[in-house]
């Protein structure tokens, strides 16, 4: 089958398996779930860290780290699930089937290890981004393993990984101005679990277990090495 005829089907399979709710609700389910992929939180993170200069780089510095680390964490690991799916090795972009993630998960696990070490040995001036990618790696290697099992959610790990960092920033600097964006993350995770939920992904209970998984691993990971 041609791949934009995959693409289509994998739109009406998905369309089909979720809550009835018109095209609407869908579409902006599904773009929740892409804007706040599990793999877009290193760039989310660092844009945080150096928007509340609590890393200081020069301007120019700033947007290259960004661009690179947009470029690695996201843009190289979602090209490579979507060759592994055009080559049939998935059965879906979604990766419904549990035994579907592991494969990407590892793969994801080597791409952040290789970042942590580059961060400790080429930019020790930004060191804590290599502590949080070695975090996230921890993060996505035990997901993976709970993934051979159960399917946890990585959208909740990812988004729970974004506000436990928070949270343990500002517990452990007293940084007010965190209040807020503390405030818009609990937002996001919660529509994150909706969708999630709307688009039949996940139950509560795998939603509720990512969140765990991410939110620790990230606030312990915050106060233990940084």
């Amino acid at each position: 089958m041609p791949v934009w005829k995959r693409i289509e089907s994998y739109f009406h399979a998905r369309l089909k398996r979720a809550i009835p709710g018109g095209n609407l609700w869908f579409l902006a389910s599904w773009l929740v779930s892409i804007f706040f992929h599990p793999l877009l939180m290193p760039t989310y993170i660092a844009a945080l860290l150096f928007r509340f200069e609590l890393l200081i780089l020069s301007p120019d510095l700033r947007s290259a780290v960004l661009v690179f680390l947009f470029s690695t964490s996201f843009v190289f690991p979602i090209l490579a699930i979507g060759l592994l799916w055009a080559a049939g090795l998935l059965k879906s972009l979604s990766m419904d089937d549990k035994k579907d993630r592991l494969l990407p998960h590892l793969f994801t696990l080597l791409v952040y290890i290789g970042l942590a070490w580059f961060f400790f040995h080429y930019l020790p001036m930004i060191a804590l981004l290599g502590y949080l990618m070695a975090g996230i790696a921890v993060s996505v290697g035990i997901t993976a393993l709970i993934t051979i099992f159960w399917k946890i959610s990585s959208h909740m790990a990812g988004v729970g990984g974004l506000l436990g960092f928070q949270v343990a920033i500002i517990s452990g600097s007293n940084n007010s101005e965190l209040l807020m964006p503390i405030i818009v993350s609990m937002l996001i995770c919660g529509t994150v679990a909706g969708s999630r939920f709307y688009l039949r992904a996940h139950n509560w209970q795998q939603l509720g277990a990512g969140f765990l998984l991410g939110m620790v691993i990230s606030s312990a990971t915050v106060r233990f090495f940084t």
